[in-house]
């Protein structure tokens, strides 16, 4: 029997899901005539009243999107953790082999002393973006009364932590051999910049849009963005959290599942940009790449 890495194992899976995302894309009379899809893929302005109240018992409040990055934050702060006192296997060790147990998968290997820093660094930027993110839900967004289906719920907590096990699903980084001066070489010093770039365009959208909000709860009216990123696409932040992921992927280009994973939230948001662009319906008004999309 062929035996399947952990990495190949989770890239498989974001490959399934990144399909599906362009089937649905590409599908409009499934997509349209599936009350649950059509749900999972729509929150907040772009859902109508009427799929409100046609799946009014599946739907969360869109303000628990920072479930998600608090989620996102203990998987991580617990891995950092479990690094420093296990530090030749950390605690997921323990699941990749219950994994390769359960199905045809072998754990992952020993990382070298240069992918166990790379390792950390991209765990690291991980939290850093999930901590700010939490910040922002908390402190900068505004309430309103704009929901999500649990559907999208349940997937958005999956995901932090399937992008955390991707990030180690090629090997294992062992904190006793990392290295600073791999930290300072032209490679790190582009992906980091990139991450930071991107980082900081994506606090500024959400402040555009949290300064749109009224401070009336109750409030459903959405106001057109303008500045910074705006002037160019409806959906900036979109881009820039596109732009953080891929970073993970230059970070790691040779582990497939975090390549994969971030080609699957280019492709989830990339569909999800498109339907706001036709909600707005601004003449001109691109989507998500200046000038092509």
């Amino acid at each position: 029997m062929t035996t399947l890495t952990t990495s190949s194992l989770l890239a498989c899976g974001w490959l399934v899901v990144t399909v599906g995302v362009g089937v649905l894309r590409f599908a409009p009379s499934f997509f349209s005539q599936s009350p649950w899809t059509r749900g999972l893929l729509t929150w907040g302005k772009l859902a109508t009243k009427e799929k409100k109240q046609s799946t009014l018992k599946l739907h969360v409040p869109k303000r628990w999107f920072w479930h998600f990055y608090f989620v996102g934050s203990l998987v991580c702060l617990f891995q950092l953790a479990s690094f420093s006192l296990l530090p030749a296997g950390g605690a997921f060790q323990n699941l990749f082999d219950l994994l390769a147990h359960v199905l045809p998968v072998s754990a992952p290997t020993a990382c070298s002393p240069q992918s166990s820093t790379l390792h950390f660094l991209a765990l690291a930027l991980l939290q850093t973006q999930l901590a700010r993110r939490l910040i922002e839900c908390l402190l900068l967004m505004r309430a309103s009364p704009a929901t999500m289906h649990f559907g999208h719920y349940v997937v958005g907590l999956a995901f932090y932590l399937a992008f955390a096990l991707s990030l180690f699903s090629d090997c294992q980084p062992d904190v006793r051999v990392i290295t600073m001066s791999d930290i300072g070489s032209v490679h790190v010093a582009l992906v980091v910049t990139l991450f930071l770039y991107a980082s900081y365009h994506q606090f500024l959208c959400h402040h555009i849009l949290a300064s749109l909000r009224s401070n009336d709860k109750s409030s459903s009216s959405y106001g057109i963005p303008r500045g910074d990123w705006f002037q160019w696409v409806c959906c900036p932040h979109y881009l820039a959290e596109i732009l953080i992921y891929l970073s993970f992927a230059l970070l790691l280009p040779s582990n497939a599942a975090v390549v994969l994973a971030s080609l699957f939230v280019a492709a989830n948001l990339t569909h999800s940009a498109l339907l706001t662009r036709d909600w707005y319906a601004i003449a001109g008004w691109r989507a998500i790449l200046p000038g092509l999309l």
